[in-house]
């Protein structure tokens, strides 16, 4: 530990921050909180932050320190720090599925008989093989391990840091491209002192054309000149025209002390040739850092200035020539170091824009803000970790990336520090405590998969989409149900809760439901209540209130027999409004009615129709029928009756049917009526008579008129 402190030391010496803003830069009208210079805030998932509480991603007996962390194209985040073990420091990784939230599948970065230190942390976002530069101490080395899984880790030689002219080097940095897909190139930078002497330094790059297997010195700057050249950082753009390019900023003088001239190197052809160095400030006392946005529209350096804890930030538009740089103004007053993030981390996509996150120490703390990429608006400062954390403020003992989670970019920091009596990595990102409950009190909800009673309570990261279910219905106690009625989101009984940085409380109001039941005589029978049909017996749990109930009438059940309905148990119509107040029991009883069909070819039969079981059902048809030209006398009656009466009866104890048979009168016997036959004749008698007389009549009469003949 006392290599470590001393560490520490030099480390503390070199280190910058970010906090006050100037306010009106840029067209930034937000004025930031007047904070003074060395001041304390809430510490990150504090009430009303809008930060998760600090979460413990390792350490405890060992002491562990300069975490580094950054974002898989799956959105899962890794990270990566040093673990002092019997006096050695490895480096271990772990790996987050849940924004951050909790930290496993830990793995061994690089450990041997040696320690190493400086872990610089990227990813690539295509095939998402992850590397970590380091120093390797006893052997001297710039080293980077290899994983394609965040756990089994492979190293890969770099470069020694004793030959030729150099005796040492430090602070390893990686930047990977993310628009080549399977041809994205890995950059490595370092200082490098030459002979013994920190006033004589290079920054020297490093390229990987085959994902890290093998490397290439392509840039010594400072080479062919004395003096200082330290404190390197890079990044990648894909341009907005279409160029990939490599962009390296560091701190260089003619000594170390004197080293105040913040320079720039550039690459537009992934290495091959350099521009520059071009100077972006001339009060470049703390180590720098770069952004380079995602969409390639612009870049900011930021830099502590050496008058006291001030950082400088410096701004450029047209990134086709990063020599254009500006200045954009002083945050006065609050550190020594910073690290910055773009959206987009993770992302193949070039087109991703939006903001800058900065994360500056703030003596004795941690602050973040956010810039926006045209450096429009400036957010407030928010306190990650206060003097509470015991935090060193060395640039190596916090990181920065960005995380997109629920169709926004988000910060997920990570950080080293000893409030607990030893060194200790934490985590954290903007979230909210999300609470679910019930009303009314005590039943269960299913959160995240998570069945229990509520109240369930837990912190989320920003972005991340929580499933609430509330199962329905409950069975309480005293008989009773609860039925879901709404979520005070206005969501589905089952729906998705996007977390934000405001803690909530949401709540799935149930109903107390009775249980109403239904019987009926005889059972299996079919009543409506509110308009849902069920068949007897039949429970309805609803709540307190009236509800419209009737029984159909009537209802088929097989052919010729039926069921009418005959009564309530509540003396009420067969459709009518029933209350509920508590448990209701209610019986409907039906007459079972069977069918009597009745038939009869001839004359029309009555009785046919519905009768209720065990009752005598009358039937008739009349005794003689005149049809179709004919007279028919009634035979009797056929299939279920036998009665030879035109007019009968039969007991109903099942569906029955009956038809009338018929026959035609018989024929009367032929007799003589000699009283008639006489009649007959004498009439017949005298008409002949009467003839015979008419016509001697008239023959004399014409006789008597006609004159004599042949008298002279």
């Amino acid at each position: 530990m006392a290599w470590r402190r001393s560490r520490r030391g030099r480390e503390i010496a070199a280190a910058l921050v970010v906090l006050a803003c100037a306010g009106t830069v840029f067209g930034a009208t937000a004025q930031p909180r007047a904070l003074a210079g060395g001041g304390s805030g809430p510490d990150a998932g504090a009430t009303g932050t809008g930060w998760v509480p600090h979460v413990h991603v390792a350490g405890g007996v060992d002491s562990t320190y300069n975490p580094a962390i950054a974002t898989a194209p799956n959105g899962d985040l890794y990270a990566v720090w040093v673990s002092v073990n019997a006096g050695l420091s490895d480096l271990v990784s772990a790996k987050s599925s849940d924004g951050g939230m909790s930290w496993g599948t830990f793995g061994l970065v690089a450990g041997s008989t040696e320690s190493e230190i400086w872990p610089a942390l990227a990813v690539d976002p295509f095939s998402g093989r992850a590397f970590v530069a380091y120093y390797a101490s006893a052997s001297q080395e710039i080293r980077v391990a290899l994983s394609d899984d965040g756990t089994t880790w492979t190293p890969s030689f770099v470069r020694a840091c004793i030959g030729g002219p150099y005796a040492a080097c430090s602070r390893p940095n990686i930047a990977v491209e993310y628009a080549n897909g399977g041809d994205n190139r890995v950059y490595v930078t370092m200082d490098s002192q030459r002979g013994f002497s920190p006033d004589d330094s290079d920054v020297l790059v490093y390229r990987s054309d085959n994902h890290g297997s093998t490397w290439t010195l392509v840039l010594d700057d400072g080479g062919s000149s004395a003096g200082a050249h330290v404190q390197p950082a890079v990044a990648v753009q894909r341009g907005k025209d279409g160029v990939d390019r490599v962009l390296v900023v560091y701190r260089q003088g003619t000594t170390l002390q004197a080293a105040t001239n913040g320079r720039i190197t550039w690459s537009d052809d992934r290495g091959v040739s350099w521009s520059g160095p071009a100077l972006w400030s001339s009060a470049a006392a703390q180590p720098p850092a770069i952004g380079a946005a995602h969409d390639g529209s612009s870049l900011l350096v930021t830099t502590g200035t050496g008058n006291g804890p001030d950082v400088e930030w410096y701004l450029d538009l047209d990134p086709t020539d990063p020599s254009s740089f500006s200045d954009g103004g002083v945050w006065s007053g609050f550190g020594y170091a910073t690290h910055i993030a773009p959206d987009g981390a993770g992302s193949v996509d070039p087109s991703i824009g939006g903001r800058y996150h900065l994360l500056a120490t703030a003596q004795p703390g941690l602050m973040y803000r956010w810039v926006a990429e045209d450096f429009q608006e400036i957010g407030p400062m928010e306190y990650v970790a206060n003097s509470s954390a015991a935090f060193t403020g060395a640039d190596r003992d916090f990181a920065i990336t960005t995380q997109a989670r629920g169709g926004a970019w988000w910060p997920a920091i990570t950080w080293a520090d000893f409030h607990e009596g030893v060194d200790q990595v934490w985590y954290t990102t903007p979230g909210a405590r999300l609470t679910f409950d019930t009303s009314p009190p005590g039943l269960v909800l299913r959160v995240d998969g998570d069945e229990r009673v509520a109240p369930i309570a837990a912190t989320y990261a920003a972005g991340s989409a929580i499933l609430a279910d509330a199962p329905s219905p409950q069975d309480g106690n005293g008989g009773v149900r609860y039925a879901f009625m709404m979520w005070s989101d206005g969501g589905e009984p089952a729906h998705a809760v996007l977390t934000g940085t405001t803690d909530e409380t949401i709540l799935a109001t149930f109903a107390t439901a009775y249980p109403l039941t239904v019987y009926s005589t005889p059972s299996g029978r079919q009543i409506v209540l509110g308009g849902e049909t069920e068949t007897t017996p039949a429970t309805f749990w609803v709540p307190a209130g009236t509800y419209s109930l009737e029984a159909p009438t009537p209802q088929g059940a097989t052919v010729g027999t039926r069921f009418a309905f005959a009564s309530w148990s509540d003396g009420d119509a067969r459709a009518h409004a029933v209350t509920v107040t508590g448990a209701t029991t209610l019986t409907v009883t039906f007459d079972v009615q069977y069918k009597l069909t009745v038939t009869s070819p001839h004359g029309t039969a009555t009785g046919d129709g519905w009768y209720n079981a065990g009752t005598v059902a009358p039937f008739a048809v009349p005794g003689r029928v005149n049809d179709g030209g004919k007279t028919w006398d009634f035979a009797g009656w056929s299939a279920d009756s036998t009665s030879s009466a035109p007019s009968a009866a039969i007991r109903m104890d099942g569906p029955r049917a009956v038809t009338a048979t018929w026959r035609e009168p018989a024929s009367a016997p032929v007799t003589t009526n000699w009283v008639q036959l006489m009649f007959l004749v004498a009439a017949f008698l005298l008409l002949i008579f009467a003839i015979l007389w008419w016509r001697r009549k008239k023959d004399e009469d014409a006789a008597a008129s006609s004159p004599p003949t042949g008298t002279e």
